[in-house]
């Protein structure tokens, strides 16, 4: 007799577990057609934010084309390409990053840090907004290009001053930076 009691305990667990999965597939089916619609309340992050398989992102990320200007019209052209600049300049420049898109997404981000003849940062990248570029793309390999400036001051030490340049993808977790020099000279 207490045999049976067991087994039919088990048995009503085991229903009962099927009719929670039924019910549960029910409910997830008619909220994905649209006949059952969820308010959401707060902020939707993804749950998990972690990579269970080892497996690397492959693909590249490259700085090429790398130019200091005296102006970068509306079509990235560079006008006047020079190392040379006198205080007071916009100190202009251009770079096209080459990277392959993962899973059809590129996210670039892109920051840069200024070393005086000194030695001393005058410009960090904390110091910046993190300009980013954010696109779908259908390409194996896709080219992006960037333009900014930075202006010098009256009161800037002449010499080669250092520009380095922070490019990250997220996507594929890969950084690089790339050092480029030019010269600040005094107003003489």
């Amino acid at each position: 007799m207490l045999k049976q009691k067991k087994g039919g305990l088990v048995i009503q667990v085991l229903v009962l577990m099927v009719l929670v999965v039924i019910s549960s597939s029910v409910l997830l089916f008619l909220i994905n057609k649209g006949v059952i619609t969820v308010k959401e309340s707060g902020q939707t992050e993804p749950i998990l934010q972690a990579n269970f398989l080892p497996i690397a992102r492959t693909g590249t990320v490259a700085v090429k084309e790398f130019a200091f200007c005296s102006d970068v019209n509306e079509d990235f052209e560079c006008i006047g390409q020079r190392s040379l600049f006198q205080k007071g300049d916009k100190v202009h420049f251009k770079f096209v990053v080459e990277t392959n898109p993962y899973g059809g997404d590129v996210i670039i981000f892109q920051n840069y840090r200024l070393i005086n003849p000194n030695g001393v940062i005058i410009l960090e990248a904390e110091d910046m907004n993190n300009y980013q570029y954010d696109a779908r793309s259908d390409k194996t390999l896709e080219e992006i290009v960037f333009k900014d400036y930075i202006i010098t001051e009256e009161n800037d030490i002449p010499g080669t001053y250092r520009f380095e340049l922070l490019v990250s993808n997220p996507l594929l977790e890969k950084d690089i930076t790339v050092t480029e020099e030019f010269t600040l000279a005094g107003n003489e």
